[in-house]
């Protein structure tokens, strides 16, 4: 559901072989691609200007956390802008809102007992709430419908076990994510510097432009040193 600035999309978790995870505990990964949202939405972003929110349904503030966010954008040296993203790292804090609040009879969206007295379905469900001014047609074009329909998430569970389910994490591990996924591109550096805090730097770096810079967006160029590398991909995609 959308309205002028603010979306509320319903999302369900996968289903785990190893857990039924409308009862468990875990760190979830929910990325919005450059391909389905566009340029203008990972921008804003990676600026901080898009808020995310976790919600379920009626008394169950504390049973989801938004842990942190990261985005960016970034085009590299043969014009592909693909691997660019906009990443939520949640974490369910209780197996469920019933063993949160203590009772068994408090159930989740979506929610309810089957035929054998247990918990079903296996999908998790909740709702994730973004706002912001690039939440409009305006900015977003045609990006809209595909950016905001929750098949076109990437959802990726933290898969260590622990004892109520999957292991949450408390910290921040966007930014190992995109480390990993921008592994063939962190030595390079971007046409343009750095804004930290507001203040121009002479600090030209992919890594820094991407983790510490108030507008995370780079174009990639290769330092002297790297000129014989190569890119990868192909042109970008509108």
């Amino acid at each position: 559901m959308m309205n002028r600035g603010s979306v509320i999309i319903q999302v369900e978790s996968q289903v785990v072989s190893r857990f039924r995870l409308n009862e468990e505990t875990y760190t979830g990964f929910l990325e919005f691609t450059r391909k389905n949202c566009g340029n203008s939405f990972l921008k804003a972003f990676g600026a901080g200007q898009i808020d995310v929110q976790v919600m379920d349904g009626p008394g169950s503030e504390g049973l989801y956390d938004v842990v942190a966010q990261r985005g960016f954008y970034f085009k590299n040296t043969n014009g592909y802008d693909g691997l660019g993203g906009a990443t939520v790292q949640i974490t369910k804090n209780f197996a469920t809102l019933g063993a949160m609040v203590g009772d068994d009879l408090v159930y989740e969206l979506n929610q309810g007992l089957n035929a054998k007295g247990r918990i079903a379905p296996l999908r998790d469900t909740f709702m994730l709430v973004l706002s912001g001014e690039a939440i409009t047609p305006e900015m977003m074009g045609n990006k809209v419908d595909s950016c905001f329909n929750p098949l076109n998430l990437q959802f990726f569970i933290h898969n260590e076990i622990v004892e109520d389910g999957y292991e949450i994490l408390s910290e921040d591990y966007t930014k190992c994510y995109y480390e990993d996924k921008m592994a063939n591109h962190l030595e390079s550096d971007c046409t343009t510097p750095a804004v930290i805090n507001g203040q121009v730097t002479d600090d030209f770096s992919l890594t820094t432009m991407l983790f510490e810079s108030d507008f995370p967006q780079c174009t990639e160029v290769v330092p002297t040193r790297l000129a014989s590398g190569s890119g990868d991909g192909e042109m970008d995609e509108e």
